[in-house]
Order: C-alpha cells, then structure tokens, then sequence
C-alpha cells in the first residue's frame, strides 16, 4: 500500500518533469506579432494586400523618425540628421533612407519640393521626418537597432520620435513580454497563497500547482504540436488555463469535503465520481466555445481557439490524472464534518422572496448597463494600446498629427477601362490626389502625379517632355524603378500610398475607407483593392464585432442543448441561459457606456466570464439532481444545492478576480482592459449563478399547513 501510494506521487513528478523538459527544447514564450498577424492567409482582406505587395514595388516595410530642434534649419541639424541618417542606413536590412540630408540637401529645397515637402514635411514644418526602409519581416531586428542610434544623438536641442508600423507593431511584442514575464508568474504567486489560505492545506496547495503546471505546459506544447504559436492573445494563455484548472480543482476539494464516509482513498473515489460529470460538461461547453473561434478570420483568435481547446482539455486530464493523489493526503487529514439540518418549509418563502428581489434588482442593473452595447468601440485607434502622457505615446501622436501614422494603400483602375495614359486621365488622378489629402483623416499621400510634378521641376527637360516619358523614365531601373512603385508596367492599376491619421478617431476605419473610395468615384476611378495596416486594423475591428455577437448568440445556443442534457428540464436551461448572458452583456455592455474601447487583446475576456458561469451553473444544477435522487425537484432540493456549491461557486470568483486583479497594474492598456473586463464579469456571473439561476428555475415553495 505504501508503494502504491509512493507511486501514486512519483508518476505525476515525473510527468510533469517530462512535460518541462520537452516544453523547455521545443516551445518559444516570444510572442509573434506583425503587421500582417492580424489575418489569416486566406482572408480576403488579407489577400489584397497581398496582392497590392505582389504588383507595386515598394511594399517593404516603413519606419518613420521625427526630428525636433528649436532650428531646424540650422548647419548644425542638418549635421545631426545626417549622422541619424548614416547611422540607420548602416543597419544591414535597411534598404534606404529618406531625409533631409539624402534627398532635398537643405530645408529650403524641401519646402519647394511636391515630393520631399510631404514625404519629410508633412502637414507641420517644427521638425523633420526621416523614413527608412527595410525588409519584410525584419522589424524585431531593426527597431532596436535603430532605438540605439537614436539614443546616442538625442539630445535637448534634438529630440528623435519613432513610429511607423514596424515601431508599433514591435512595441505591442515588447509589452506582451513584459506582461507574459511579469504578471503571469505574479498572478500564479496570488492563485497559491490564495489557495494556501483558502483550504489550508499544503496538501491541495501542491496538487493544485502539479495540475495547473501540467495543464499548461500541455497546452503549450499542443499548441506548438498542431502548429500554432505565441501571439498577441496566447500571451495571457497561462492565465486563462490557470483559471479553468483551479475550477476543476476548488470543486473537486468541495465535493471531497462534504464527503464524510470511508476510508480517505474511497471518500477521493467519492469526489471523483460526484464531480466527474458536471466537469466534463464544463469542459465540453468551454471547449466548444473555444473551438468556434477557429471559423473567424482573425489569426489571434483562431490562435486563441486552438489553443484555449487544447487547453481545456489538457486541464480536465490534469485536474483528474494529477490532483487525485494529493487529494488522498489531504483527505487523511480532514475531520468528519458536521451534520446538517432542514430548514422548515415554512422558512422558506421567505428566503425566496429576499432571492427573487435581489436577482430583480441586479438584472434590471445589468441589462441598464447592457444599453451600452450599442455604444461599444470595437476599433479603437492604434494610440489606445498605450498609455497616454508617456514618452512613447507622445511621440506617436507628435508623428500622428505631423505625417500620419497608419499607412493605407488604395489601388484604382479607371472607371471606363482605360490605361493610365495621357494628360486627361493623370489630370484626374492629380485631382484624386488632392482631394485625398483634404480628407481631415488623411495625414500624408504619395502617388504618381507626385513624382510626375517632381520630375516636372527639372531644369528645361522636365518642361519639355511629355507626361508619358517622365512615367517611363520613373520605371527605368537608372531611377530605381520608382515609378513601379505606383503605377503597374500595363499602366492600368496605380497605387495610392496614404498615411492615416490614428489621433481622434472616432469613425470606424472601414467607414473613412469608405469615404475615400467615394472620392475616387467622383474623379472617374474604381478602387479595386486596399492594403495597409489601417485597412487591416478596421477589418479587424469588425470582425471583433462579429465574432463577439455570433459567436456569444452561438454559445448561449450550446448551452441551452448542454443546460438540458445536464438539467433534464427545459425551464431550468432556459433559465440557465438568461443568467449566463447576464455576464457578457453586463461586461461589454459597461465597456460602451464608459467608453473603453474592446480591442483584439481585450476581447475574450467576455468567453472567460462565460466560462466561468457555466462551470458554476453546471455544477449547481448537477448538484439539485443529487440531491432530489431521482425525486421531483423541489424549492428544498434547491436550498440544499446552494449551499452546499455557493463556498466552491465563491471561491473559484475570488481566484479569478485576486489573479486577474494584478492585469489591472500593468502599463499595456489592453492587458489592463483585459483584466478589469473578467473582474466585472466574473462577479455578475456568480450572481447570475447563485442569485438568478435559482430564482428563476426553482419551483415555488408551498406553504404548510
């Protein structure tokens, strides 16, 4: 017996020893996170930037520098750009540097230039702007790289800014790293002295470490296994697995406790068999919920689908293969609980009455704050992933307001089928491009009239040639085959290159690109395909918004079926249903009416708070059937049930919301979204679980005598 029970120790050791050490060779914490992340290969939205990349030269990726100085026509300023200029153009995967000192020479030039004055001036003139251009896919190398140059010439009399899309996007990886090092392992340290605290017991302490460490070390390996990897949501992935294995363990310990006869590994058996199958419908229904991300274009959560699947099952097998045995010593140790008695069914109607006023009052709370749906900004702009008032932030919208910080690319065709060819139609398309710069959300556009213009200023050649040589001379490869980069060899798709203002923004993106497609068909043009980050962003932003809608209505459905396999009865499922959607809609609901904008990062929290409820709901109601034994439920059946499962229901929301809590210190505004959107639901979904739910399923009391 002493092997046995030896063993019964070792073997989750040594499984979890295993699970290290090939977590350890094959997976990688780093978050993966780009510009074109966002979007899985086969989403349209995705494709025609692909296919813009494809057939404009020019599609590598832009870094922007913005260069202060109380003189920014001083010899000395001049100097410094240039030492700024070398420096960056030093680094091997720049391609070229665009700036005052390699382009125009002087300030003055620039000023006269159509190009140089809206590539390196923008709409401001207190500073300059250099770009640099450097190879897809290179942003984690370069951006540091160019922070240390910059590092080394500012000074107070010149100030260096970054932005860019490359800028952002490395930014956004640098604070999930952060985040992932800092809070997940500080959330872990609260989730154990909470525990400690809780159950007083080193016993559950450890055995809940073992199954939370074997669940989510699996669950990163599977995700690696089937391919996936560490993105802008996966970074809070250990969390989330944390939350749904320590579910699993507080109502198995629950169940243990109530437990009262047998020898210590019968009353474990006990446990195993009461909980076993409200879990694996939790499991199931937050599975399910999971694996509907999978269908929504969006790459981060379809990562998140993948890997929340994976997840929730390794974290059922984990709370059942490695808890047991330590539930065992625990189990040695607890005292023979006390009987309890039945309350009078007089007593009851009361009870009642105060449940049923208190869950009238907190739903008509609720669904006030559930107005706020419609008010609920799933687009937010690129400024909001940081924290205002910081050095970065202010950098960006100093950039922002200057050139723009979020490149689009419009590709359009002429309306009648003509080539980009002869005076009249590059007259129009001079026209297109000016009304596109007069578009308040439009910081800065390139285009072929531009370098068409530019060309123009040549002495004597550029007066006398014809507009169709100086396009054919910008395509040669003595000039770079600049011209290719908006216009094609067949002359018949040209490219637009906008830099989109991100300050402000309080029309959807999609809408303003809408706005800018309208102004091509007012000059003769149809816009055939959109490109950029500011088109991808609003894509994005969209399908948040759809994802959040079909699929929250998606998984009320599941549960509705999962609520009366589980229940057997279609009032008290139909109840379950209206008191699960009491989190989301209280959740995101109040994330409208404060105005907190649900970016990609902060979205899931609403299926963690689902998640959460459904475990209480399942539990409670599996635990109303026990104790009517096969009986016709009653009001009694119901009080019993409730508070027998209310401490594992409170415990299980205090963990979450102590382990969360910390998310709200971090200086990421997404992770601190994140964390604040699954305190709030969290507390409505215990409410909805052990207020609502009872209310609204348990058959009213009969009065005796």
């Amino acid at each position: 017996m002493n092997r046995l029970a030896a063993a019964s120790f070792v073997l989750p050791l040594m499984a979890l020893a295993a699970l290290g050490g090939v977590f350890t060779r094959y997976v990688d914490l780093t978050p993966q996170v780009s510009s074109s992340f966002f979007f899985a290969p086969g989403d349209p939205a995705m494709q025609e930037s692909l296919w813009i990349w494809e057939h404009f030269a020019g599609s590598n990726e832009m870094l922007v520098l913005a260069m202060r100085s109380p003189d920014i026509a001083s010899k000395g300023y001049l100097e410094k750009v240039e030492a700024l200029s070398a420096g960056v153009a030093a680094i091997p995967e720049v391609l070229s540097v665009q700036s005052l000192s390699r382009g125009p020479g002087d300030l003055a030039t620039a000023r006269k230039s159509p190009l140089w004055s809206r590539l390196l001036l923008g709409k401001a003139d207190a500073a300059t702007l250099m770009i640099a251009f450097h190879t897809a896919g290179s942003g984690p190398r370069v951006v540091p790289r160019v922070e240390a140059v910059a590092d080394r010439l500012r000074s107070a009399d010149f100030g260096v800014m970054l932005s860019g899309a490359p800028y952002v996007v490395e930014q956004i990886r640098h604070r999930l790293v952060e985040d992932l090092r800092t809070f997940t392992v500080a959330s872990f340290g609260v989730f154990a002295l909470l525990v400690l605290a809780i159950f007083r017991s080193l016993w559950i302490l450890a055995g809940a470490a073992a199954a939370v460490g074997g669940a989510v070390l699996s669950t990163l390996l599977g995700q690696v296994a089937f391919g996936g990897s560490i993105g802008i949501l996966t970074a809070n992935l250990a969390t989330i697995i944390t939350v749904i294995t320590l579910s699993h363990v507080v109502f198995l310990t629950a169940n243990l406790r109530s437990t009262r006869q047998g020898s210590a590994a019968r009353r474990v058996v006990a446990a195993l068999r009461t909980t076993l199958s409200a879990s694996v419908w939790c499991a199931a229904t937050t599975l399910l919920g999971f694996a509907s991300l999978l269908f929504v274009p969006a790459q981060p959560l379809q990562d998140l689908g993948l890997s929340g699947s994976v997840g929730t099952a390794g974290a059922l097998l984990a709370a059942y293969l490695l808890f047991p045995p330590f539930m065992v010593g625990h189990a040695r140790g607890l005292a023979r609980r006390r009987a309890k008695g039945r309350e009078a069914p007089a007593a009851m109607e009361p009870v009642r009455r105060r449940l049923v006023a208190a869950a009238t009052l907190g739903s008509v709370a609720c669904l006030g704050l559930g107005a706020g749906l419609a008010q609920l900004q799933t687009d937010p702009s690129l400024l909001a992933y940081f924290q205002p008032g910081q050095p970065l932030r202010d950098g960006l919208e100093y950039v922002d307001q200057t050139l723009g910080s979020s490149p689009l690319s419009l590709v359009i065709t002429d309306a009648e089928g003509g080539v980009f060819k002869g005076r009249e139609v590059l007259e129009r398309q001079w026209e297109l491009h000016q009304k596109l710069e007069g578009h308040e959300a439009v910081g800065g556009a390139l285009s072929l009239p531009i370098l068409i213009r530019e060309g123009q200023r040549v002495p004597i050649i550029g007066r006398l040639l014809p507009l169709d040589w100086i396009v054919d001379l910008l395509g040669r490869a003595s000039l770079g085959r600049i011209g290719d980069t908006f216009v094609t060899p067949d002359r018949r798709h040209a490219q637009f290159m906008l830099t989109m203002r991100e300050a402000g923004l309080e029309a959807p993106r999609l809408a303003v690109v809408q706005e800018l497609r309208s102004l091509a068909r007012s000059s003769g043009f149809d816009v055939t395909a959109i490109g950029g980050l500011y088109y991808l962003q609003g894509h994005l932003g969209a399908m948040v918004r759809t994802s959040l809608v079909s699929g929250l209505l998606a998984l009320l459905a599941l549960f509705l079926v999962v609520g009366l396999a589980a229940s057997r009865s279609l009032t008290t499922s139909g109840a379950m249903v209206a008191a699960i959607a009491l989190a989301p809609l209280a959740t995101l609901g109040g994330l409208g009416l404060t105005g907190t904008p649900v970016d990609v990062i902060s979205s899931p929290a609403s299926n963690v708070c689902i998640g959460m409820a459904a475990d209480a709901m399942i539990h409670l109601v599996l635990a109303v059937r026990r104790r009517a034994d096969g009986a016709v439920i009653t009001w009694a059946h119901w009080v019993a049930a409730r508070r027998e499962q209310a401490t594992p229901i409170l415990i299980s929301t205090g963990l979450v919301i102590s382990g969360f809590a910390i998310f709200t210190l971090s200086v990421f505004p997404p992770t601190r979204r994140f964390g604040g959107a699954v305190i709030f639901g969290t507390l409505v979904a215990a409410f909805g679980a052990l207020v609502l739910l009872p209310a609204l399923a348990a058959p009213r009391p009969r009065e005796s005598g």
